[in-house]
Parts: C-alpha cells; structure tokens; sequence
C-alpha cells in the first residue's frame, strides 16, 4: 500500500540506530494504535520539551504476537508511521516484536533505552506497561531511569465525554456502532485503508454500482456510512456499506462496499481510502431488491445532505 510519507522519514529497527542519529532524544514509547488524541497530547508534551522526539513503538502489535484473539489494528503500518510524524515525531523507533524482545525484562529495556537510545526524558501515558508478562509499571521504568540520570514524565489519559481514551475504548465503540465517540477519541474520522477487489457486480445490476474494499483492519459496526472515499488524490464522497447484504442471498460473506457518488472510471486493483464521517443506519434486510435500491437512494441523499451540510429532509432511513 502507497501512502504519501515525509520524505526520507527517519524509521529505525533498533534503539541504538535511532540514538545514534537522534541523541539526546526525549522518547514516547507505545503501541501507537490509531495514534489517537492521547498518544498525540504525549507528543505535544514531548516537543515542549525541546530536542529531538523519538516514538518507540512495536510491530507487530504485541496483541497480533500473542494472538490475543483476534486482532486487527486500527490502522495499517504504513499509516501508523506517518500520523507518528505529523503527530511530532523527529525519528521512529519502530522494534522488531519477537521472541527475545517478548522475554526481555523490564529493567534490561529500560536500560536499553538509556545505554542504546541515549534518552535523557521518556515520557508515557499512566496505564503504560512493559516487559516480559507486562511486569513493568510505572514505578519500575521510572526507578530504572533515575539509576541512569534520565526522567520519567507521566502524563494522564486523555477524556473524551467522561471516557478514558484508549485503542480499546475506540474498537469499542466502533464496535458498538458509536462511531462520532471513536472518531472524536481519533481526533478525525476513522479511514479504512486497502485495494479495490471485484464483487459480484450486483450494485451495477441494481444501477448503484459499488467499489468493493479488501481491508485489513478493525471493522466497524455493521450499517451503512456517510464517508469521503479518497481514489488516487481524488476525494469522492460515497454512501459505505459494512454487512452480509442478506436481501440478496443468504450466508454471503462481510462486504466492505463504497457506492462512489458522481463518480466514473475504472478503481479495481487501486488503492482506496474510506473516512467514515456519519453512521447513516443498521443493515436492513429488504423484502426485494426494488425495496433495496429505494432505499440506497435516500442513503444517497443522506450523503449528499451531510457533506453539504444541510438537513436531511426526506432521508428517512428506515428500521430494522
């Protein structure tokens, strides 16, 4: 997948390179799932600091290593890197988790980060745990960093209406359908990354012809979406369908479907990005696919009222 990184963005495989090229550095260390308004404020405080920030973050996700069910980041890699960057990043220190880094102690990383990356500030958010089993608390990595003349700076999780942001907290809420909390804990729309893949051809048939996304991400609820899809540098708007289209067969696989509004030419095989800006409305099954295409007009014109900004008269969506 091609995304539009810094130039020449600072990405390293290990501590020492970065604190080779980025010493004295202040480190931000986590997984950086989402780089959400938490991970973000962690940077902000970084950079007040002054010197160069460095993120240390892990890939594969700890979660993926383990096989913590089934896990699906909130984001792919490549995105991942790039949102460290804008988020405030000078260099990434982006570590290889394997086997000997899952074993390694919680003092022998601390120490790491102060003989190989050279750190004089780490700075963490208040649930941060590290080290083989999660032994490291804040209590260890700060006794271990003053041992070496470096400081620990903790900073409280963000809220977001009352809640505490967390990736967790925001699959969540994906999960359950409340997608302007997820996208607030975001700090923008929540954006499915992939490749447009060949369907059945059924959107066509019923004359709302439909880009069908392979992503390998944390899936929202299933419903339909007001989204801005992004083709190319084009951004189109659409009407995004998550479900199992059951008023067109039974037992069909999860579809991740784009019906790209004012939209020709040819996306199959191309990269395509989908920001879900509104939950529009559960998945219906129809009684025929008349009922169907009747409906997928007013989803139409929900998108269209939305982007626009103006009210939605007679887009009544339906129930279940």
């Amino acid at each position: 997948m091609q995304l539009n990184l810094p130039p020449s963005p600072p990405v390293f495989s290990t501590l020492r390179d970065a604190g080779r090229d980025l010493a004295p550095s202040v480190a931000v260390i986590g997984n950086f799932d989402g780089v959400h308004v938490g991970h973000r404020a962690l940077f902000a405080f970084a950079r007040r600091l002054g010197g160069p920030v460095v993120a240390v973050t892990f890939t594969p996700h700890p979660a993926a290593f383990f096989g913590r069910g089934e896990y699906r980041p909130l984001a792919p890699e490549p995105w991942k890197l790039m949102k460290l960057f804008e988020a405030g990043a000078d260099g990434v220190a982006n570590l290889p988790f394997d086997a000997e880094l899952a074993r390694m102690p919680a003092a022998a990383f601390a120490a790491a980060l102060v003989d190989d990356l050279r750190v004089r500030r780490v700075a963490v958010g208040e649930d941060f745990h590290f080290g083989s089993g999660r032994e490291g608390d804040i209590a260890l990595l700060s006794g271990c960093l003053g041992r070496f003349g470096a400081r620990l700076d903790v900073l409280a999780l963000e809220l977001v209406a009352g809640r505490p942001v967390h990736s967790r907290t925001i699959r969540a809420a994906l999960a359950e359908g409340e997608l302007d909390l997820a996208n607030a804990m975001l700090g923008g729309p929540y954006v499915l990354h992939g490749e447009v893949e060949r369907g059945f051809g059924w959107g066509s048939t019923l004359g709302f012809p439909t880009a069908n996304l392979r992503a390998d991400q944390w899936l929202p609820a299933d419903g339909v979406y007001a989204a801005m899809a992004k083709v190319g540098a084009r951004p189109v708007p659409c009407a995004f369908s998550i479900g199992r289209r059951e008023t067109l067969g039974e037992d069909l696989p999860r579809a991740l479907e784009a019906h790209l509004i004012d939209f020709e030419g040819d996306v199959y095989g191309h990269p395509m990005s989908v920001a879900l800006l509104r939950f529009l409305r559960p998945q219906i099954r129809f009684a025929s696919p008349e009922m169907l295409v009747e409906q997928v007009r007013r989803d139409v014109a929900g998108v269209r009222a939305i982007l626009d900004g103006t009210p939605e008269r007679g887009t009544d969506h339906g129930h279940s």
